[in-house]
């Protein structure tokens, strides 16, 4: 008989994955908008800002992933590649405003000034 934990194991692997994934693309960002700034003269702090991407990326790797493997990914699978994408989409933009917006009061961070609502609609944001 086949372990019934399997499953959960490796659909647990692969949420991990994308939030690897998310963390890696994080941190490249984070060292591209460091560079941008600098070459504009703007200083900047490549630790802090990769540190403050570091969490963002992870938080949201973990919720979206999670959200995609352990509720998703089947229920997904009878659409179209782009009507999927899209509806990834829609699930996607409240996860990334959780974590940009949302999170970084409840971890003592202040990346944008004003309550987390403001930030949601700032145009920074």
């Amino acid at each position: 008989m086949k372990d019934p934990l399997a499953r959960i194991r490796l659909r647990i692997k692969r949420a991990l994955r994308i939030t690897v994934a998310w963390v890696v693309v994080g941190l490249v960002g984070a060292l591209f908008e460091h560079n941008v700034l600098g070459l504009h003269g703007v200083p900047s702090d490549l630790i802090e800002r990769m540190d403050r991407n570091f969490w963002r990326s992870l938080a949201a790797g973990l919720i979206g992933g999670g959200i995609y493997i352990f509720l998703l990914r089947d229920r997904l699978r009878r659409f179209s590649y782009f009507t999927a994408a899209g509806i990834m989409a829609l699930i996607m933009l409240p996860v990334l405003a959780l974590t940009s917006a949302w999170l970084p009061d409840r971890l003592g961070m202040e990346p944008l000034a004003g309550h987390w609502t403001q930030r949601i609609s700032s145009l920074h944001f």
